[in-house]
């Protein structure tokens, strides 16, 4: 934290690859896109649209992927137009909360509907999908409850496709203090804060918040091992059957934010709390952030790399990474492929703003290619190998 310097990507990877994904009538991505890759795919979801699926060589639009309405095919949005979606890294099979919030719908990538599945509980009604982050593998979902309460479980993994009941792992934090809200509201914004694209906002009575990011990451995969990074917990832990077993620590030293100090506003600005992270074969890459804000917009937010190879630590404030290959836009990363890639997303009014103040000519015809299209097309992809 004293060190805090920027991130180039030349750091991190060798190549950067950008992917204009096609805009037609029927393709047309709305506000607040998110996305996921899988082999050759891209699919993205935005405001009140169905998935949409996009060729990663090209960015040729295939088809899309349930609808928003009414009916038993009906998907259910987070609460601002947005459809949340995991995808199963070993086969592609799409996975939706379906209208209800008790269901999962499922889909192949080609937009065919496979049926819904729901975990096998007794008690159905203690099961709310709404609060839970999904990790799905070979036919697996492993869920993880952002906002647990005693009555709920808090991980679980069960079939993807008959519901029955593999595992739970108890609690290894305490139940949020429901009886003690005293006011929420739900922030919309991009994907910096925090992580995610939407965020639960809680004040506590004796000036205590909270703030929950339910599509942040939480749990992620490496080499077939499953891994959970818990909020305000500084281990991470490998999820091995009902256990969770500690994998490696977070060493924050006088910037550690004590467990029971999270809903603390006071003094706070000198704490840490490393909200999501990512792992490729060389580096694992977090974000951060410091301090609890009323505004979200004045909140110090860091992103990090965890070197693998060497051991080494380098954070920087924000997440632009800074292009220094093509001296280009700066990248935030938001997923790693289970190739290994960093994946990011810009939005083309960002590519026509940089235009007018830049001097285009040194840019190589890919990138010089971005400029012959609208500030209202489709967003680009962006692959860091």
């Amino acid at each position: 934290m004293k060190s805090v310097g920027e991130i180039r990507i030349s750091e991190i990877g060798r190549d950067i690859s950008y992917v204009a994904l096609e805009t037609t009538d029927s393709s047309l991505i709305a506000n607040y896109p998110d996305m996921d890759v899988w082999q050759d795919k891209i699919v993205v979801s935005s405001m009140n649209q169905p998935l949409m699926v996009f060729d990663k060589k090209d960015g040729h639009f295939c088809n899309t992927i349930g609808h928003i309405g009414e009916g038993p095919e009906s998907l259910a949005t987070d609460g601002w137009g947005n459809i949340p979606f995991w995808i199963d890294k070993a086969n592609g099979t799409v996975y939706l909360r379906a209208l209800g919030d008790n269901r999962l719908l499922r889909y192949s990538l080609d937009g065919t509907y496979l049926g819904n599945v729901a975990p096998a509980f007794t008690n159905e009604q203690k099961i709310n999908l709404f609060f839970y982050y999904f990790h799905i593998s070979n036919d697996t979902i492993t869920a993880h409850n952002k906002y647990w309460f005693e009555d709920s479980p808090y991980i679980f993994s069960f079939n993807a496709v008959n519901g029955n009941l593999i595992d739970t792992v108890s609690a290894i934090i305490q139940p949020y203090p429901q009886e003690q809200i005293s006011s929420n509201v739900y922030i919309y914004g991009t994907y910096i804060p925090f992580g995610g694209m939407g965020m639960f906002h809680f004040d506590y009575v004796g000036d205590k918040s909270a703030r929950i990011v339910l599509n942040s990451p939480s749990i992620w995969e490496y080499k077939g091992q499953k891994y959970l990074k818990e909020s305000f917990i500084d281990t991470v832990y490998s999820i091995q059957g009902h256990s969770l077993i500690p994998f490696l620590m977070v060493d924050l030293g006088k910037w550690k934010w004590p467990y029971d100090k999270r809903f603390e506003k006071d003094n706070s600005m000198g704490r840490i709390s490393v909200d999501y992270m990512f792992e490729n074969d060389k580096f694992i890459y977090f974000h951060l952030h410091t301090g609890l804000y009323e505004n979200r917009n004045n909140s110090y937010l860091y992103c990090g790399f965890f070197n693998k190879k060497n051991g080494t630590t380098k954070i920087m404030q924000g997440n632009a990474l800074v292009d220094d290959i093509y001296n280009f836009l700066p990248i935030s990363i938001r997923k790693v492929t289970s190739e290994g890639e960093f994946v990011g997303l810009i939005q083309m009014f960002d590519v026509m703003a940089w235009e007018e103040n830049n001097n285009t000519n040194v840019l190589p015809f890919f990138i010089q290619s971005l400029f012959k299209k609208d500030e209202e097309d489709n967003p680009v992809i962006v692959f860091i190998r």
